[in-house]
């Protein structure tokens, strides 16, 4: 470069536009080829930058500017894992990050709608793989994070590692809650030492809390000890920890030699939150390896890339709805309804269902008068035989009167016997056996076994359940958390959640609906909620906006429920 050359450059103040260029960068490679940048002095390529910039000026005044954030360095990444290294979660998630930002350019790109520029080079130089992204990004929930279910594994000694962390934070509860130890804390409180649970003691009263002391306040006065019942289980916590680590770098080390080992191998990449998944898909797009998956949606598996065999495999997976909860990490239990025996009584559930229609808007009192004469004896078996006063003592000091219309109704459909009603004094009859009974005493059976029969009915799956409750404790670690799903049923590898509101249809049972879903049922489950009421608008369109499909009375009245849940599992 000239001495002239150079002087032109600082006399036109080069190095304070190219930091001005620089700024605008938005990751460290492009500000630095930024401070690099030189005049040229060749004509032809001044041309052609010059169009370039005339071509990017107009593409900014037509489309805007598109999105460069989370653009990293990821090369040296890269070449390691390309000699079969292990990349770390920071490495992988810097990878996603300009994954995702590729796409999001070369969306950009798509809205010039085929016109040609000089620019298009640069766009179609861009590789996007938003397979490899989301498993990165499903896998990995941040820096410090393996998902889970990244092996069976790593989901048992996290599993564990609750149960340990659980059990420590029952013993010091149970200690702090004790009038016997409320002389020798300082405060009711649970807190950590390094990483270990303990509780604050006066010094005083050391003697009276045997256990390990594992810091001092800065005043003296309060020692934090951990309690003796407590050391076993934050030993286990911490081989545990030490045992996830080991598993973590496993599965991140593992799938990165396969290849050297099986130079034949194919490989599965099917699933939704596996740490293994996207090391999986990164060694098979680099190494050219044999890739297929396994579509939920179709239940048949399909050739990714150099995989025309996976065509051909046989496929006929299902899973029960207790596989789904133990997949999730989750606890089928034992419901309001015996499933064992609803099959008996199919039959009965259509016309349980028009005598709830037929009396809808003085159901709960119905329910509730019947409730008041067959009261339940706790831990006993209740009688079938009932006697009561035609008006009873209802909620709140209110009076309830029996519905003598519904009554007969309910004995000519065969739910009560031996109905004898005296106006204005005495009512009486017999239920038919301890199921209609509990039936007849519970405000939203009929619709919930309404809709339970339609899932028989469409015989589209394989397996349905009334009043499925599950736990995930477990998958909280803390507490004893368990929902209800009204109904549930399984198609193949695809649940439906149902939900049966005997209401108008509330935003926050629609938000429990949907996250009762996306956590139990993953990719592809469906939702659909169920109500004897005509579905407002904004219902509607939450509903829409969450994935949940809505069956209302006018539907039900119709009887196109059947056709309904099997365009919902896209079976028709």
């Amino acid at each position: 470069m000239s001495e002239l050359f150079e002087k032109s450059i600082r006399t036109l103040e080069l190095p304070a536009v190219l930091e001005k260029l620089a700024a605008k960068a938005v990751s460290q490679a492009a500000k630095d080829r930024c401070l690099k940048l030189t005049p040229s002095t060749d004509a032809e390529e001044v041309l052609r930058l010059l169009d370039e910039t005339d071509a990017a000026k107009e593409r900014l005044g037509l489309h805007g500017s598109p999105s460069f954030s989370g653009v990293k360095d990821v090369s040296a990444a890269l070449t390691r894992a390309d000699h079969g290294g292990m990349l770390n979660t920071r490495e992988l998630l810097d990878i996603a990050g300009v994954l995702t930002a590729s796409r999001r350019v070369a969306d950009y790109d798509a809205q010039r709608q085929g016109e040609e520029t000089v620019l298009d080079r640069l766009f179609t130089s861009l590789h996007t793989n938003k397979y490899l992204e989301e498993q990165i990004r499903s896998a990995i929930l941040d820096e410090e994070t393996i998902a889970d279910t990244a092996s069976s594994e790593l989901a048992d000694i996290r599993r564990k590692m609750r149960l340990a962390a659980s059990k420590g934070r029952q013993i010091l509860q149970r200690i702090i809650s004790s009038p016997s130890y409320a002389k020798v804390l300082q405060e009711a409180l649970i807190t950590q030492r390094d990483g270990r649970f303990v509780v604050p003691v006066k010094a005083e009263c050391k003697g009276s809390m045997p256990g390990l002391v594992h810091d001092v306040s800065s005043s003296g006065a309060t020692l934090f000890v951990e309690p003796m019942g407590v050391v076993q289980a934050n030993n286990e916590l911490k081989e545990l920890e030490a045992r996830e680590k080991k598993e973590i770098d496993r599965i991140l080390r593992q799938l990165f030699t396969i290849g050297e080992r099986f130079p034949d191998c194919a490989i599965d990449v099917t699933g939704g939150s596996d740490a293994a998944l996207f090391a999986a898909g990164m060694f098979a797009a680099k190494k050219g390896v044999p890739a297929f998956t396994y579509s939920r949606k179709k239940n048949r598996f399909y050739d990714i890339s150099g995989a025309a065999f996976a065509d051909e495999l046989p496929c006929g997976l299902t899973y029960s709805i207790e596989d789904f909860f133990l997949m999730a990490g989750g606890t089928l239990l034992p419901g309001r309804v015996d499933n064992q025996i609803l099959s008996q009584y199919l039959p009965d559930f259509d016309p349980f269902f028009d005598c709830f229609l037929q009396f809808r808007r003085d159901w709960p009192n119905i329910i509730s008068y019947i409730q008041r004469i067959s009261p339940s004896e706790y831990g006993q078996t209740p009688p079938l035989s009932v006697q009561g006063g035609y008006t009873v003592k209802g909620e709140r000091g209110s009076r309830n009167t029996a519905n003598e219309d519904a009554l007969r109704e309910l004995a000519r459909i065969g739910f009560i016997q031996d109905l004898e009603i005296v106006p204005g004094q005495q009512v009486s009859f017999r239920f038919r056996d301890l199921n209609t009974r509990a039936w007849l005493r519970d405000v939203g059976s009929a619709l919930e076994l309404y809709a339970y029969k339609a899932c028989v009915d469409s015989a589209i799956f394989h397996d349905v359940i009334s009043s499925a409750v599950v736990r995930w404790d477990e998958v909280l670690g803390h507490g004893s958390v368990s929902n209800e799903i009204d109904v549930m049923a399984a198609r193949g590898v695809i649940p439906l959640f149902l939900s049966c509101k005997a209401c108008d249809i509330k935003t926050e049972a629609l938000n429990e609906l949907a996250i009762l879903r996306d956590r139990f049922g993953g990719k592809g489950a469906k939702a659909a909620i169920v109500t004897t009421e005509v579905c407002n608008a904004a219902a509607r369109h939450r509903a829409a906006q969450l994935g949940i499909a809505v069956i209302d009375l006018e539907e039900l009245k119709t009887g196109l429920r059947v056709h309904r849940l099997k365009v919902i599992m896209k079976a028709e």
